[in-house]
């Protein structure tokens, strides 16, 4: 104890930092059999924390800088990737932001330009909101109550309406200027039946009614919660909800009928393709 507090007060008297660093050093040389495996068993608890099981096996507690050395290098190769993998991700985040800013104008077009075709008031709105009213607008009718409400209407395609007109869907217009008188309207009675250049203008018409109609709110807003609990379209859901398309108590049910016994159903999921010529 007193050669060990000799020692302590040899290097305490050496003043400069380099002198003391040399006295350690001699000192530690001298007594290298006391405490270097002391030394070397704690230095390498703590470096064995820090490396792979492959260089647990090599470990030896001579080599303990060069481990030090190895495991410092991956550290500044793993910041250096992470400081590579950083900036990458900016720049791709800016690029992003830039492109969007150069389509932000052709989407606020887009956006109002399907707000006005399904009659969606986009004043004072956030866009959040807007979309969230296009979602429940702009949605498919199935082709079970399209078929069915076409054949009842039309007469299954026999009507003067259908044939001469293209009016398959018994739509009414108080326009004169796009629209025919029916032949057993009643007398006070001034609706007319909506007439079309084509049946492809029929079908969009009759679309963009119940898409849009107040009348159909009903069928609008189930559709959606149907999408929103992530179930398919049940025609015989949907159907419930048209009972203002026509005057006739019975005209859900009658639309039901023609669905079930003409197993409109399996066409629901058809799809029609178009071929090039």
């Amino acid at each position: 104890m007193a050669s060990k507090a000799r020692r302590i007060h040899k290097i305490s008297r050496v003043r400069t930092i380099g002198g003391r660093r040399k006295a350690f050093r001699n000192i530690f040389r001298k007594n290298r059999g006391l405490i270097g495996k002391g030394y070397r068993k704690v230095a390498g608890k703590k470096i064995l924390k820090k490396m792979t099981a492959k260089e647990r096996k090599k470990f030896n507690p001579k080599t303990n800088l060069k481990i030090r050395q190895s495991l410092r290098k991956r550290k500044i190769k793993q910041r250096l990737i992470n400081i590579k993998r950083k900036k990458t991700l900016r720049s791709g985040l800016f690029r992003g932001i830039s492109k969007l800013n150069k389509n932000i104008k052709r989407w606020q077009k887009f956006l109002e330009n399907l707000a006005f075709q399904y009659n969606v008031n986009i004043t004072n709105k956030h866009k959040i909101d807007i979309i969230e009213e296009l979602l429940e607008k702009v949605d498919v009718i199935p082709n079970s109550i399209v078929l069915a409400q076409a054949a009842n209407e039309s007469g299954w395609g026999t009507s003067r309406f259908a044939k001469e007109f293209n009016a398959f869907f018994g739509e009414y217009t108080f326009d004169v200027n796009s629209g025919v008188v029916p032949i057993d309207r009643n007398n006070g009675d001034k609706h007319l039946i909506k007439f079309f250049n084509s049946v492809d203008e029929s079908i969009i018409s009759y679309f963009n009614n119940i898409n849009t109609h107040l009348a159909y709110k009903n069928f609008r807003l189930e559709r959606k919660l149907l999408r929103k609990n992530n179930i398919n379209l049940d025609p015989m859901i949907l159907v419930k909800y048209l009972d203002l398309y026509a005057e006739d108590k019975n005209y859900v049910d009658i639309i039901e009928s023609i669905i079930k016994v003409n197993k409109l159903i399996q066409l629901d999921n058809l799809k029609i393709t178009t071929t090039k010529s």
